[in-house]
């Protein structure tokens, strides 16, 4: 059988996808924090696939870049950490 080698335009197609690892990397958070997200958050972008038997969740990366725009506290971990800390102030969890 005879493989056509694929031009490198179209490899630059295929559009960027991640995982809930590279999740847990790019936010500093836990794998189980970020299940418990998208469990809770119903804005949370859909996975666009799911892969592996059914163990890994593939997210577009321009749907996550979206997300984060009303989500600055995810991608700066001292702000979450101020955030937190004004939501216990706050009395949200008495």
């Amino acid at each position: 059988m005879i493989y056509k080698q694929k031009k490198k335009e179209d490899v630059f197609r295929f559009p960027k996808v991640l995982t809930i690892a590279d999740l847990s990397t790019r936010w500093k958070m836990s794998r189980q924090a970020i299940h418990k997200k998208i469990q809770e958050d119903l804005l949370f972008p859909m996975p666009v696939q799911i892969v592996s038997n059914g163990k890994i969740k593939l997210f577009l990366f321009v749907d996550i870049e979206k997300y984060e725009k009303n989500r600055p506290w995810l991608l700066d971990i001292n702000y979450r950490n101020e955030r937190q800390l004004w939501i216990y102030k706050n009395g949200f969890f008495k």
